[in-house]
């Protein structure tokens, strides 16, 4: 019976290999063939693509909603990162990420920060997509290769870390390196993506407990956004400013940022113009400002009344709100009752 067990399951994974194999023989005929006059029209009325996105889309067409989403969730991931700041990232829009609008055309920390998790989430979220079969383009990843050599472990469907790397730098790295900025762009993509494939985990199932799990069925799987962002946001603290060298085309550490021992630029994020200051609102580059933003009085940090007010005064307010208290357990079991009750909550907000 175990024996027959583990033929059915060898049979499957040859399948799976198998079915690889087809993903790549339909990415290469689809990379040669003429897109459909409904996907020229799809694509047509995307704005804010250029001329090689263009064809990306005219390639993969299902796949600019995942790039969206993908986009989408690393604003929100952002958004979480900030909401203690002057700049919480809540004005951005997702097509800014592409247009490089609002703050983006800045070109600081925050533009660094925006451009890694961006590009950390879309191939996210496209290795993902791989193993949903949301999509006809990709199929599932595979193990690294210290698992493969692992003859106790078989391969799963695992997430398409390659393809998602793949599609995402295709489509959002720049293609003609000439400027500063679109060196720098290229630079924090890669750091994003970078820090995806260092934090993929292994999840394993036993392939039956009767055998004592001797044998396992693994699979890669990406990390969460949070964990992304969290790494992410380390390096943002620690970003470092870089100059252009229009002799050799090359990134360079500024001399003020060499002074303060920074001599690598791999692995951390970079920029090249100093942040604003975030207090008053800068319609052109999106900035909201912090009038009306919630601050905290006791506390020292980003959140706190002067530091988030910019030296402006605040003002107090006391609200109420209704919220369950005073609840018990209702016999005959197991029903909870609850008293509704007033909370009174002090909101300091700025000026």
């Amino acid at each position: 019976m175990i024996a027959k067990f583990y033929y059915l399951i060898i049979l499957s994974l040859v399948y799976v290999s198998l079915l690889n194999i087809s993903y790549s023989v339909k990415l290469n005929q689809r990379l040669k063939t003429r897109p459909s006059p409904d996907t020229r029209a799809f694509c047509r009325e995307i704005k804010w693509l250029d001329k090689y996105q263009n064809n990306l889309c005219h390639n993969f067409p299902e796949m600019i909603q995942l790039i969206e989403r993908g986009v989408k969730n690393a604003l929100d991931e952002c958004q979480r990162q900030f909401k203690s700041h002057r700049w919480n990232c809540s004005s951005l829009h997702w097509m800014e990420v592409f247009t490089e609008g609002g703050i983006l055309r800045k070109r600081s920390r925050e533009t660094a920060f925006v451009q890694a998790i961006t590009a950390a989430s879309v191939m996210m979220v496209i290795a993902k997509a791989c193993v949903t079969k949301k999509t006809k383009y990709c199929g599932c990843g595979s193990l690294s290769r210290r698992d493969r050599n692992d003859v106790l472990i078989l391969n799963s469907c695992a997430d398409n870390i390659n393809f998602g790397a793949y599609l995402a730098a295709r489509f959002m790295d720049p293609k003609k390196i000439r400027n500063h900025a679109k060196k720098v762009k290229r630079h924090n993509h890669i750091v994003g993506r970078k820090i995806v494939r260092h934090n993929t985990q292994r999840k394993c199932d036993c392939l039956s407990y009767l055998a004592g799990c001797n044998y396992k069925i693994c699979k890669r799987i990406v990390p969460t956004i949070e964990k992304v962002g969290d790494e992410l946001w380390k390096l943002y603290q620690n970003s470092v400013r870089s100059y252009w060298n229009k002799t050799d085309r090359r990134l360079r550490v500024s001399r003020k940022a060499s002074a303060l021992g920074n001599e690598v630029l791999k692995g951390k994020l970079v920029y090249f113009k100093k942040s604003e200051n975030f207090c008053d609102p800068n319609a052109s580059l999106g900035i909201l400002g912090t009038s009306g933003r919630v601050c905290n009085r006791t506390s020292n940090s980003h959140d706190g009344c002067a530091v988030m007010c910019c030296g402006r005064p605040y003002k107090t307010m006391v609200l109420f709100e209704n919220v369950k208290c005073n609840c018990h357990l209702v016999w005959p079991c197991c029903h909870i009752k609850c008293d509704t009750c007033k909370l009174a909550r002090v909101v300091d907000t700025c000026r």
